[in-house]
This record gives C-alpha cells, sequence and structure tokens, in this order.
C-alpha cells in the first residue's frame, strides 16, 4: 500500500511539475501557427478589425508593413534587415529634429510618449542614440503589437515598454509628464483616428507635457481641407507649430512640432545650425538639414477653416 502511495505521489508531483512546461510548449505552437516565420521575398497577411488587412512583406533585404492589399495599400513601416536601427522614411527622419528643439536633449529629454506602434523603427532610433530616455509606445490593435515583435524585432525592457490601448484613453488617464510626445498613428483609410484629432485632445496632451515639452505629429495632406483643419487645430492649441512639408520628396507627409517654451522658438539659421551639430552626433549617417530647410512657421489662413471638435 504504501509502495502505490508513493508511486502516485509522484505521478502527481510529475504532472504538478510538467503541467506549466506542457501549457507553455502548446500556447507556443499556437503563436507559431498564428505567425508563422517569414521568408525572404514573400509576404503574410493577416486579418485585423481595427486596421482591415495588414501585410508583412519581406523582399530579402528590406521588411515592410503594410495596412491594405495590393497596389492599394499605405506602407506604414519599414526596415533595412542588416541595420534595424536605420531610418528610411523622409517624415521619420524629419521628426527627429524636434530633439534639436532643446539645448541640451541627453539631459532634458527622460520620457517620451509614442502613439502608433508600427514597425518601432522610432523607438529602436532613439534608445540607440538615446539609451537614457524612457519610451511608452501605445496602439489600439494588438495584432499590430504582436506582428512588430514577431516580425520587426521589437522588444520591451530597458526603458521601452509597449501598451495594447486607445492612445486617447491612455493619455486621459495616465499621470506621467512628458518632455516629447509623438503622435503618428493612421487606420485602413490612411486617416488620423477623428479622437486624435480634435482641439479637445490636444489639450489633453498638452496637460500630459512637462513644461519645456513638445509634441510631433505625422500628417498626410491628401485632402486640403482636413489638412488646413488640422493644421488650424493646432495652431489654436499651441503658442508655436513648426511645419515641415515634405512634397519636394514627392510626399505627401507634414511633420508639425507644436510647442509653447518660449525659447524654443528660434530662428531658422539657429535651427539649421543645430541640425548640422545634430548630424555629427549621429556620425553623419544621415542628411538631416535637407529637411531642417523646409521649417516653415508661417501661419496658413485660418479665414473660413474649422477647427476640429469632438462633435
Amino acid at each position: 500500500m504504501k509502495k502505490n502511495t508513493r508511486i502516485i505521489f509522484l505521478t502527481i508531483a510529475f504532472l504538478v511539475l510538467s503541467f506549466p512546461a506542457a501549457l507553455e510548449s502548446i500556447s507556443k505552437k499556437k503563436n507559431e501557427s498564428k505567425y508563422p516565420a517569414i521568408q525572404p521575398n514573400s509576404a503574410l497577411s493577416f486579418s485585423s478589425k481595427f486596421n482591415g488587412t495588414v501585410t508583412v512583406i519581406d523582399d530579402g533585404e528590406y521588411r515592410s508593413l503594410q495596412f491594405g492589399s495590393g497596389s492599394g495599400g499605405a506602407i506604414q513601416s519599414k526596415i533595412d534587415l542588416k541595420n534595424k536601427s536605420r531610418l528610411l522614411f523622409n517624415y521619420t527622419l524629419c521628426s527627429t529634429l524636434g530633439f534639436i528643439l532643446f539645448r541640451e536633449p541627453k539631459k532634458e529629454v527622460k520620457k517620451v510618449l509614442m502613439i502608433g506602434v508600427g514597425g518601432g523603427s522610432l523607438p529602436r532610433f532613439i534608445k540607440r542614440y538615446y539609451p537614457q530616455i524612457h519610451i511608452d509606445n501605445v496602439d489600439i490593435d494588438p495584432l499590430i503589437v504582436d506582428i512588430a515583435r514577431k516580425y520587426f524585432f521589437v522588444r520591451e525592457g530597458d526603458g521601452f515598454k509597449i501598451y495594447v490601448e486607445d492612445g486617447r484613453k491612455f493619455i486621459e488617464t495616465v499621470k506621467t509628464a512628458y518632455d516629447m510626445v509623438i503622435l503618428d498613428a493612421f487606420g485602413s483609410d490612411n486617416e488620423i483616428p477623428h479622437q486624435l484629432t480634435s482641439i479637445e485632445f490636444l489639450h489633453q496632451v498638452k496637460s500630459r507635457l512637462s513644461p519645456k515639452g513638445i509634441v510631433i505629429t505625422n500628417l498626410i495632406n491628401h485632402d486640403q481641407r482636413i489638412y488646413e483643419s488640422l493644421v488650424a487645430t493646432y495652431r489654436s492649441s499651441f503658442k508655436y507649430v513648426f511645419r515641415f512639408n515634405l512634397e519636394k520628396f514627392h510626399e505627401a507627409n507634414v511633420v508639425l512640432m507644436s510647442f509653447n517654451d518660449d525659447s524654443k522658438n528660434i530662428g531658422l539659421n539657429e535651427f539649421l545650425k543645430r541640425a548640422d551639430e545634430f548630424e555629427k552626433f549621429l556620425n553623419h549617417e544621415y542628411d538631416l538639414k535637407k529637411y531642417a530647410i523646409l521649417r516653415s512657421a508661417d501661419a496658413l489662413s485660418q479665414k473660413g477653416v474649422e477647427i476640429i471638435h469632438d462633435k
């Protein structure tokens, strides 16, 4: 009887100890089935309730994230498989100029909030050159976060955290004061979600900024009326708004840098000088002055232009 009891006890102990490993194995197989490995010169498509068809494209040299299918799709992110922290898009490179509005970014920029995960290119760049910065990255779509982790080498830790949450709700509830907020969120229609465009939203963003904080926004100008309303809404929310229109690169992107700190309202010559210093800091890997020269602080005519509200 004692021998049988011992055998039963050992069997139960074995099952208890092996159960977590078995669950982990099942979970891993399920995940591999949902997100299979991608081969060079191939593509994988997924269905998102937030972004419709989402496709990962690998051409052997670059890997891209696309919303929509076929020629009508819009590339949202792209990485160089041999140099994953290298920025490839004009608008992301232009966005990095936000750091030069701080005289000493290594000391002044401690916390960054990003709305929109994509392929994680910008957080990877920031952590490469400013490892001391803490980044909170928010995206409403759990599929995009999974794809970023599986196919775009996005890893949390060392001051980088991802939240699967509505960006606006996150801003409404977070208590952190951020030195930089980067808004780069688009849906399947390549439009910024309405709740992230209104003056009420921008007032919430402003309330989460540190006293000398800035907001960097990526816009798409494919409808002049909507674009003018977006810019007017930002100008109604912030004391200063710098615009960078990237049409000379045959792109519809416009980058806005918005802030209230008087010390950041520097002239174009000083801005270009700092851009040159920033290039040196980045070991001349990028030509950033070609974006800096596009800086415009002039106001678009707001006559008859509607400010965007929640309702």
